[in-house]
């Protein structure tokens, strides 16, 4: 806007005109004049003139024009958010709501190195695995590879360039829920550029394509992929797929220490949004750079897929692989996913497995109106009561008796029973009890016994309950209503073999059953909101063998084989299309808290992945080559489902729960079917696994009228 004051201060100075209080001995006095007087008629000449030559020069703007000032008005605004001033503010408030994020440049590590003789810096390193402690599960490397040792030696040494690369990419608030909600595509493109320059340096042909996101319109602009592959990839080395993703979760006002998108570093902690999650993507640019600076080259070709919507469940994965699957994923011989974290902060592992995961919401509408609780509390039916009344049959205290493990035609039971080998493997963890408790911050689990907890998050199904509401809009503190309809979200975790669509027609009928034999007149309906399938891999690959082998090479320590409760769709998508070997390998630890405002990494796990990635692209190759397993084995070994008589009746473990009248059993209403459709790995062979249609099914709308399932209820 224009300072029009100013404008009107120097034309009147510079025209001679002298208004109220310009003089000490006429002060709140008015001078009568003549218009007519020579001096006022000398006066109005001169300004005419003094006008006329300034609109001559391009003085008009001491003039005031309301249909300038508009239009400037506008391009200022305009101007303001081309530039992003509303950014500026934003950044310039929490700059003075925030201290600075501190840096000492690694002094720790300086102060060791200092220490050192000019022959031990040669052969020593400074970033010990687990502080320099001895690991209780030490083992010795049967051989000391000098080109292995040398890139771990040039990691240390340019520990510095490595971290800013991590910090360079925490600069970017790279929130997918902003770009979602809000477009705030900036710094999604501004990570993207800088990718694809280091990428470009280091021999990398880099393509940015956009994949439709379910959860965003047509008309927006979708997050970029970022597709990289070498320009000269030598056909007789094996590829290698690694996928990450770029993107964090929101980060709130209060409670950190500094600026949440200026990484700190100090005592050898990094901290900031972003720095767990963007520490896989920047260790693997740093791992790429390292290997070309020690010049030894990489035993593999290496692919990346940088995924910009990780944190909403990898919505647009699905039509990226769709529709890449002839070109940039085409030959690929093995997928690294880098996503979770290890199991104890003492022990590395590998993942080969995840629980799938349904997310429902279910709804309870009662009358038309809110009514008040004190005149018709008690009249009728309230949807909240009722809700409350359903999510407590849903299962058990210790979810003992959860989902009904009943046989289908085909008589494969729902859940895949325990193997030997899986046994053993558990058995052997490095973790007990106790250390579940201080890390979960709980003071009981529902067991006591290591194997059977265990087996609880890796291989059990379970159902938790995560929200539940009123309905009352907006939210009152103190509310003395009966409201209109009561909402909740639950998920459902599943395991190996259940089906996708046999779980969903199950809850369905279920719900449908329960709230029938309520004799209520409210409406209920449930939907499926998302849904993503179990994953579980062969461990007998080459892939697994080189992994394993490039951690104990950083670590000094065996890793542990794994799976995992929690649930990311990658994993399945890539085996599924690209009907190669996945295995998902973490680099944090639990004690990073990602996504909460204490998100730290620690500096010796960052250096060390970046060691880890060097020894994998080092050995892959090997490894590969003396390898005849790049197509898995039909049958997962020990997973075989176990066949049971057809005629013999297993009762479900749930039974108990649903209300049924006298000589009629709940398993007996179960809708039937003749065939399962598109059933999901009835047999865990591998190429009905990665085949199953069933994933690309789209999220179905399930409304259950009690009306209509009148047969579903009433004993034949």
């Amino acid at each position: 806007m224009f300072n029009f004051s100013r404008g009107f201060c120097v034309t009147s100075t510079a025209l001679g005109f002298r208004g109220r209080g310009s003089s000490s001995s006429n002060k709140g006095k008015r001078k009568s004049q003549d218009k007519n007087a020579p001096g006022m008629k000398k006066n109005r000449q001169g300004q005419k003139q003094y006008l006329e030559k300034s609109a001559a020069e391009g003085g008009d703007h001491f003039l005031y024009s309301p249909e300038q000032d508009m239009k400037a008005a506008t391009e200022e605004v305009r101007q303001q958010k081309k530039e992003g001033i509303q950014g500026k503010n934003l950044a310039m408030k929490r700059a003075k709501l925030y201290k600075p994020a501190p840096d000492d440049k690694g002094a720790m590590f300086k102060d060791r190195i200092a220490q050192m003789t000019p022959e031990e810096k040669l052969t020593k390193q400074v970033y010990l695995p687990f502080g320099g402690e001895e690991h209780p599960r030490a083992c010795s490397i049967l051989r000391d590879v000098e080109e292995m040792t040398q890139l771990h030696l040039e990691a240390e040494k340019h520990a510095d360039d490595y971290v800013s690369v991590l910090r360079d990419l925490v600069a970017q608030a790279t929130v997918a829920k902003h770009y979602v909600n809000d477009g705030q595509t900036v710094t999604f493109f501004n990570t993207m550029n800088l990718l694809r320059v280091a990428l470009a340096d280091l021999g990398y042909v880099v393509r940015t394509p956009e994949f439709k996101h379910p959860a965003m319109p047509e008309y927006k602009k979708h997050p970029p992929f970022i597709l990289a592959q070498p320009k000269n990839t030598d056909p007789r080395k094996p590829t290698v797929l690694v996928h990450a993703h770029y993107d964090t979760v929101g980060v709130s006002e209060s409670g950190w220490a500094h600026a949440p998108h200026q990484m700190g570093r100090k005592d050898g902690i990094l901290t900031g949004r972003g720095v767990a999650t963007k520490s896989v993507v920047a260790a693997w640019i740093a791992a790429l750079t390292n290997m070309a600076r020690a010049n030894i080259p990489s035993s593999v070709n290496v692919k990346f897929c940088f995924d910009p919507m990780g944190e909403l469940g990898s919505g647009s994965l699905d039509a990226c692989l769709t529709k890449e699957n002839t070109g940039f994923f085409t030959n690929i011989s093995a997928v690294v996913v880098c996503q979770g974290q290890w199991m104890t902060d003492k022990q590395p592992n590998i993942v080969y497995g995840q629980r799938g995961v349904h997310n429902y919401y279910l709804n309870i509408k009662g009358g038309e109106k809110r009514l008040d609780a004190g005149h018709y509390g008690g009249l009728v039916r309230e949807p909240m009561i009722e809700l409350m009344h359903l999510m407590s049959n849903l299962t058990a205290l210790d979810q003992t008796e959860l989902l009904p493990r009943v046989a289908d035609s085909r008589g494969v039971r729902h859940v895949a029973d325990v193997c030997e080998e899986e046994a053993k493997l558990i058995s052997d963890l490095d973790v007990t009890t106790d250390h579940l408790k201080q890390m979960l911050g709980v003071s009981g689990l529902n067991t006591n016994d290591k194997i059977k907890a265990i087996q609880q998050i890796w291989r059990e199904p379970s159902i938790s309950i995560t929200s539940i509401k009123s309905g009352f809009e907006p939210e009152e503190e103190y509310q003395t209503t009966i409201p209109k309809h009561a909402t909740a979200r639950f998920s459902i975790r599943t395991v190996p073999n259940m089906d996708m669509t046999s779980m969903d027609i199950l809850v369905e009928h279920y719900f449908a059953t329960l709230h029938k034999s309520m004799n209520t007149h409210t409406e209920l309906s449930i939907r499926c909101l998302s849904r993503y399938p179990w994953w579980l891999s062969t461990r007998d690959h080459w892939n697994y063998d080189t992994a394993q082998k490039a951690l104990k090479s950083v670590w000094k320590v065996k890793p542990d084989l794994t799976r995992e409760g929690g649930t990311s769709p990658a994993a399945a998508l890539f085996e599924k299309h690209l009907r190669t070997n996945v295995l998902c390998l973490p680099i944090g630890k639990p004690s990073d808290q990602p996504r909460t405002v204490y998100e730290n990494f620690d500096e010796v796990h960052y250096i060390n992945a970046i060691k880890t990635f060097c020894s994998y692209m080092y050995f892959a190759g090997e490894m590969a080559s003396s390898s005849d397993k790049f197509i898995t084995s039909d049958t997962a070994k020990g997973l075989r489902p176990k066949r049971v008589n057809k005629n013999k009746k297993i009762k479900s473990k749930m039974g108990h729960l649903i209300p049924t009248k006298p000589g009629d059993t709940p398993d007996s209403d179960l809708p039937q079917q003749s065939s399962p459709k598109e059933p999901q790995l009835l047999s865990i062979v591998f190429r009905d696994h990665v085949s199953n249609k069933n994933r690309k099914r789209n999220i179905r709308n399930v409304k259950l009228d009690v009306e209509e399932r009148e047969n579903d209820v009433t004993p034949k």
